[in-house]
């Protein structure tokens, strides 16, 4: 007890002993994995495969995506993602697809892109998550570099790369658009209805029995800024990392409130209707925000393309609970004045940006019994480095998660800097990414023997961990 009979808030170390103690959920182990030793989840799901699967079957009955329609918006349930998503299995199994199996992914937030990756997971493939928003030239380089057997997109990336795509086919790269009425083969057309035997093998695990934490699972692209986009290859524990990541944030804030540690989701709690306000193609998008709703059994909400009065239509009509995004997205909607006052979210996330530092407050100020997290993060990092909520905000991007290191160094030198100094972040951990896929060089360059992963952003660290993002480190050569 403090002076007067206050509580003492307990330090981050503290917090994150008690959250990673033998028998809890966040309990640590330790491995060597790729030549580097790192700490890792010791509950973590093992494969996507394990966890979309088990996740689909628990919330079998509930609603899981709202999405735009011709006659408003429909519905899908977890059961229906789940025949669907197997049925694609299926259907890419009997073209020869399988264990290994990379798979192009392109195409806007909508139920297809979703029912494409659960899919390509099933059959233990790897989903190549293409940047929709990309150039023509820079979707073409994607898909040359990473070189999928099998391209699933859109209507308007089918009609995009129409001219080009007869050289894919001359390349044994297969090309299906989820839609009819294009140039391209229909997947609508060509992915039947699976026969009981087929379902059964599915469901069984036939054909990956090899299938483990350390398989490839997914590949994100830079986003192409300094150069073409780098594919950033990640095994299945890289990539799930984040979901376990995702659980310390709530829990230290908890803890340094005096409360309890909250409770991982269970079918008994009610539902979270969450507004997918980020790309599926982008990493946050994808193992932040689907990845989570999954394992959370939510209710996702989609859009598109992003449209804050449409925004702010569906947070009424469909009761969301849970916003966030970019930190632009977040203001734009905090700032609107569409949006009914007696409309309170339970949970406000942001990351993928520097927020300003009034954003926190602004939040706080309207919403204050909102919960409010941010993160820091990198699509080499599959995302979570950093994170924090609670009381503790403001400037900082919180301290690393417990499996996470990280190192402030002279950026020249490579030298570690005193507490406080700015500098260049390193971060190492069991969420850094295998490789970039097909360049060795960059590789080399972007991660040093000792598993060492150079962010390229300039930074300082604070006495307790506390991590401050102050700009890009220029002497990088990132």
């Amino acid at each position: 007890m403090g002076s007067k009979g206050v509580k003492r808030q307990l330090s981050i170390a503290e917090c994150d002993r008690i959250l990673t103690a033998p028998g809890q959920i966040l309990e640590m182990d330790y491995l060597t994995l790729h030549g580097r030793r790192v700490r890792v989840w010791k509950n973590t799901p093992r494969t996507f495969r394990e966890s979309l699967l088990d996740k689909m079957t628990t919330y079998h009955e509930r609603i899981f995506l709202s999405f735009p329609s011709v006659q408003g918006r429909e519905y899908l349930t977890y059961g229906q993602v789940m025949e669907k998503s197997l049925e694609l299995a299926a259907w890419m199994r009997s073209r020869g697809l399988g264990l290994g199996s990379k798979v192009g992914i392109v195409g806007m937030n909508c139920p297809e892109w979703i029912i494409a990756f659960t899919a390509v997971q099933i059959i233990g493939g790897i989903s190549v998550c293409v940047n929709a928003w990309l150039p023509v030239e820079q979707l073409k380089h994607c898909l040359i570099k990473t070189r999928p057997a099998l391209v699933l997109m859109d209507q308007e990336r089918a009609d995009d790369l129409v001219d080009w795509l007869p050289s894919l086919k001359q390349s044994e790269i297969e090309s299906y658009c989820w839609a009819s009425g294009t140039t391209l083969p229909s997947l609508q057309d060509a992915v039947k209805t699976i026969s009981v035997a087929e379902r059964d093998g599915l469901l069984r695990g036939k054909g990956v029995e090899s299938l483990g934490p350390e398989s490839d699972a997914v590949i994100f692209f830079t986003s192409g800024t300094g150069g073409p986009p780098k594919a950033v290859l990640s095994t299945q524990r890289m990539a799930l990392t984040n979901i376990w990541s995702g659980l310390v944030a709530p829990a230290r804030a908890a803890l340094r409130a005096g409360l309890p540690i909250p409770p991982l989701p269970q079918p008994s709690h009610p539902q979270r209707t969450v507004l997918l306000a980020i790309p599926l193609f982008h990493v946050t998008g994808c193992l932040s925000w689907l990845m989570r709703a999954f394992f959370a059994g939510s209710k996702m909400v989609l859009l598109p393309k992003w449209s804050t009065t449409e925004a702010i239509r569906v947070i009424q009509s469909e009761g969301v609970t849970v916003i966030g995004g970019v930190p632009a997205v977040v203001s734009a909607i905090l700032q609107s004045s569409h949006l009914p006052q007696t409309h309170v979210p339970e949970t406000v996330f942001y990351g993928g940006a520097p927020p300003s530092n009034q954003l926190p407050k602004e939040i706080k100020s309207r919403w204050p019994k909102a919960g409010l997290v941010q993160g820091y993060g990198l699509t080499e990092t599959n995302a979570y480095v950093c994170s924090i909520a609670g009381g503790d905000y403001l400037a900082r991007r919180g301290p690393p998660v417990p499996v996470t290191d990280t190192m402030i160094v002279d950026p020249v030198t490579r030298e570690p800097l005193p507490i406080g100094t700015t500098g260049l972040l390193l971060v190492r951990g069991p969420q850094v990414m295998k490789c970039y896929y097909d360049d060795e060089e960059a590789t080399r360059k972007a991660i040093d023997e000792e598993g060492w992963l150079d962010t390229g952003d300039g930074a300082s660290v604070d006495a307790e961990g506390f991590v401050y993002i102050k700009d890009r480190c220029k002497a990088t050569g990132k």
